[in-house]
């Protein structure tokens, strides 16, 4: 069980840096580029709808993957046998992680398109975010209830 239990948060915690890792990467990326700054940023139509998809994407996504996940442990997690609520957990978890990764690719490119700052603070406030998603041996088996 111990090994179950260090397998998923092994998992979970590779998830988690490559969700850090992405933006990064990106930034690195962008920013060594010479004479790519905005494709889009002489469109101002293209430009606002960018922005407002992206913003509309970190505030519908970044409440959602954590009310879901509190609302998953009480009435899908915590109701089945521990081997079983820890399946679900990794799946629940990924599921979060994912919800959070999606508003921080769309804002960092938006930031890229449009040279827009408001992609990259929506990224960013999703970046934050996933702090209160962070994995660990810990805070699993306090939300799974395995000790108190």
């Amino acid at each position: 069980m111990q090994q179950f239990i260090q397998r998923i948060v092994r998992q979970l915690s590779m998830v988690f840096s490559l969700l850090w890792l992405t933006p990064i990467l990106l930034l690195a990326f962008y920013e060594l580029q010479p004479g790519h700054s905005g494709l889009l940023a002489d469109d101002v139509r293209a430009c606002y709808v960018a922005e407002t998809i992206t913003i509309l994407l970190t505030a519908l996504c970044v409440p959602l993957a954590l009310k879901l996940f509190a609302w998953a442990l009480t009435h899908r997690i915590n109701t089945c046998s521990i081997e079983q609520a820890l399946k679900r957990y990794r799946c629940w978890s990924l599921l979060r992680l994912i919800l959070l990764w999606v508003p921080v690719l769309a804002g960092m490119l938006t930031y890229f398109i449009c040279t827009s700052y408001s992609g990259l603070l929506c990224a960013l406030i999703a970046l934050v975010a996933t702090l209160f998603c962070r994995p660990s041996q810990q805070s699993l088996t306090q939300q799974i209830k395995l000790t108190n």
